[in-house]
């Protein structure tokens, strides 16, 4: 059979040619409920009632330098999922998204480690203490 005759055939078994995607293999969904339902909400009422002045979101991550995914043939509505583990070599960053604002503030790394995120801290309590200053 030809290229175009197999792909007709597996689109009539109902696959479709689907790159793969990452998943995050060890995401809390109970967590992730708990914090948009009840968490959030009470620290959205503090900062409106004035008891918090800023709410921050910080992450840290790694840009990693994974080999691109191929498109393959998935049956439809079940495309593959590769985890994985972010052993790879790559970019190091802190991050932090002022919620009230929309200002992010962000750092690079050589490594993610107590020291990096205590520098990062300082950086971000001082550009928040400027933008404070009358």
């Amino acid at each position: 059979m030809s290229v175009r005759g197999i792909s007709a055939m597996l689109k009539r078994m109902n696959f479709s040619f689907t790159k793969a995607t990452y998943t995050l293999a060890n995401a809390n969904e109970d967590a992730q409920i708990l914090f948009k339902k009840h968490t959030f909400v009470e620290l959205k009422k503090q900062m409106e009632a004035e008891i918090i002045d800023h709410l921050l979101f910080e992450d840290e991550s790694m840009i990693r330098s994974y080999q691109a995914l191929q498109y393959n043939w998935f049956p439809r509505g079940k495309q593959r999922k590769v985890p994985t583990c972010g052993k790879h070599e790559g970019a190091k960053l802190f991050g932090a998204i002022n919620y009230e604002t929309g200002e992010v503030h962000h750092r690079e790394e050589e490594k993610t480690d107590t020291a990096a995120f205590i520098r990062f801290l300082q950086d971000l309590l001082s550009v928040i203490r400027v933008r404070k200053s009358p």
